[in-house]
């Protein structure tokens, strides 16, 4: 897959390019800010962009929207250090989020949840798809507490 990464923090760009070319994708391009970041999708047209959002110049949800109204179906993860970007993100029609700090795993997981989804179903709409990977995530969250709490019991009727 072709992928622009863009995030204003050096670490975290140099981090995302190296685990995504490690898990056998393309970047094609990297950008530091939103302007930037306009003219390398436009030039480029990557099958996906890792968008951060908090930049200076402008966040990633003007780049979003923009983005957006260039191709209705462009594919967009957004990067987050903060809660307050989570439904916002999933609103702006964010395929996935990737909040701060993340680990090649989590980049891996999303990635191979977008993949299949697309699989399934290859004229998916970005919004739809966010509402899947919503529904899959929150799916997930339950099943991880409830195997945590089967753990704690498990391990309290052997003690």
């Amino acid at each position: 897959m072709k992928v622009l990464v863009v995030d204003d923090d050096q670490v975290v760009r140099s981090f995302l390019c190296d685990a995504l070319e490690t898990i056998g994708h393309h970047v094609i391009g990297v950008a530091e800010d939103g302007i930037e970041a306009l003219s390398l999708y436009e030039k480029n047209r990557p099958d996906l962009i890792f968008m951060d959002i908090d930049m200076p110049i402008m966040d990633g949800f003007d780049i979003i929207d923009i983005v957006r109204r260039i191709d209705p179906n462009a594919k967009i993860v957004v990067i987050t250090g903060t809660e307050r970007n989570i439904d916002e993100a999933h609103r702006a029609g964010a395929l996935g989020l990737l909040r701060k700090p993340f680990r090649l795993e989590d980049i891996e997981l999303l990635l191979s949840q977008i993949q299949a989804a697309f699989r399934v179903n290859p004229r998916i709409r970005p919004k739809h798809l966010t509402e899947i990977l919503k529904r899959s995530l929150a799916t997930d969250a339950r099943e991880n507490s409830s195997d945590q709490r089967e753990k704690s019991s498990d391990q309290k009727k052997a003690s």
